[in-house]
């Protein structure tokens, strides 16, 4: 789990908004609410800034190819323009 911030935003900033973050998710009453909806919450060990931009670009790439690959698929689809 994480929180974006504007790039240009201090360090103590962001790992003040990483502490309060891990704080809030770790609490009882939000993992029983997680845990209706069938989430899990990651241990704090697991949930750094560095994970969650890791994370992020991780799926940023994922995203992408399959963007590209249904965009391959679909054109082959499409009737051809006269």
């Amino acid at each position: 789990m994480g929180l974006a911030a504007p790039v240009k935003t201090s360090t103590e900033v962001i790992e003040f908004l990483n502490r309060a973050l891990n704080e809030a998710i770790h609490t009882d009453e939000f993992k029983t609410r997680m845990a209706a909806l069938g989430m899990t919450v990651p241990g704090a060990a697991d949930n750094t800034q560095e994970k969650f931009k890791a994370f992020l670009q991780s799926e940023t790439n994922r995203q992408g190819e399959l963007a590209k690959s249904v965009l391959a698929k679909t054109s082959k689809l499409a009737p051809a323009k006269p």
